[in-house]
């Protein structure tokens, strides 16, 4: 199988084509029937920095242990069931921080140990990123085109073309007529517009 350079990435690939004939990048997921390229992958993000135990991580650690700590007392004072409550609470606390850590640091190891797996779930993640935003585009889209059709259905008060209108309810010209008879503008009117009180 010839190798193919991707026109986005620089980088050369032995790529097989879907169903529809398409070969995309496996490294940063470029799709020739775009049309407009994908933003490339930086360099850097094959390389990542080993991951520190920053402040962040050890503010969110002490603030657990502290909690936990505190529960202590709680059990000696026969109150399990708040020494419970807020040793789990400092437990989730300093589980957050541990899981964000270690995920970070196996990912580093990853990209040392692994580097075209490294490579191939970095690509993964961006095609993942790029099929979540079309398909927000695409409901973003149905979503207005939806609305455009309500609006289109909504009436339009013949004076103003104003869509901010109400509709005159039975018991609404029922009144007007008891109250003012056949002097009342409701009669026959359906609706009324906000905007310049006009009633058709």
């Amino acid at each position: 199988m010839s190798s193919t350079k991707c026109p986005n990435c620089r980088k050369e690939y032995n790529g097989k084509p879907d169903k529809n004939g398409i070969i995309v990048c496996p490294f940063c997921g470029y799709n020739p029937t775009r049309g407009k390229p994908v933003t490339p992958i930086r360099e850097s993000q094959f390389n990542p920095p080993k991951p520190k135990f920053s402040a962040g991580y050890i503010v969110t650690c002490a603030f657990g242990v502290i909690c936990m700590l505190l529960s202590i007392p709680l059990f000696e004072d026969d109150d399990s069931f708040g020494g419970t409550y807020l040793f789990l609470f400092g437990l989730v606390f300093v589980g957050i921080a541990l899981v964000f850590y270690f995920k970070k640091l196996s990912r580093y190891h990853l990209s040392i140990d692994d580097p075209e797996a490294y490579k191939s779930l970095i690509a993964d993640e961006q095609r993942a990123m790029e099929a979540q935003a079309k398909a927000d585009l695409e409901r973003n889209r149905a979503a207005a085109a939806k609305r455009q059709e309500e609006l289109a259905k909504t009436p339009h008060c013949p004076v103003c073309n104003s869509q901010d209108i109400i509709r005159l309810s039975t018991m609404n010209r029922a009144v007007s007529v008891a109250a003012f008879g056949l002097a009342s503008s409701k009669i026959g009117k359906q609706y009324q517009c906000k905007n310049c009180k006009h009633m058709w």
